[in-house]
């Protein structure tokens, strides 16, 4: 992700925040969840490349999740992908929420793998 997608990333979360809240002063950005969630509402989602499983790699998580009850640190592999990458909690009750919320988007998931870690893990830096 260029440092100008970064930017429309973080402005596009300040002016949904203005709307919604029209009243208040724009919120901190505080996690990259509510980033992945406000953004796949302005843009297009795609359809996340098979086995790509960057999002479940570079991205903290802070809430308890299956096998990990500490959380997921940005930059560690999620203890729920196989070997192939492919999340085995998927869909089942305990699936994360954060995890259904992120929607894969050519912005920040970039056109390989390694672009999507890479743009990822800048978010992650630039929200924590």
């Amino acid at each position: 992700m260029t440092n100008i997608g970064i930017i429309n990333a973080v402005s596009s979360y300040a002016y949904i925040s203005s709307l919604i809240k029209r009243d208040k002063p724009k919120p901190a950005i505080t996690s990259f969840g509510e980033i992945a969630k406000l953004l796949h509402l302005c843009k297009k989602n795609m359809e996340c490349r098979p086995g790509c499983a960057a999002c479940c790699i570079a991205i903290s998580i802070s809430s308890s999740i299956p096998g990990m009850p500490n959380g997921k640190p940005a930059g560690v592999r999620c203890v729920n992908l196989d070997d192939d990458g492919y999340c085995t909690i998927y869909k089942r009750p305990d699936y994360p929420k954060i995890c259904g919320d992120f929607k894969a988007d050519p912005e920040y998931c970039g056109n390989t793998r390694e672009e999507a870690l890479k743009n990822l893990a800048e978010l992650e830096r630039l929200t924590s």
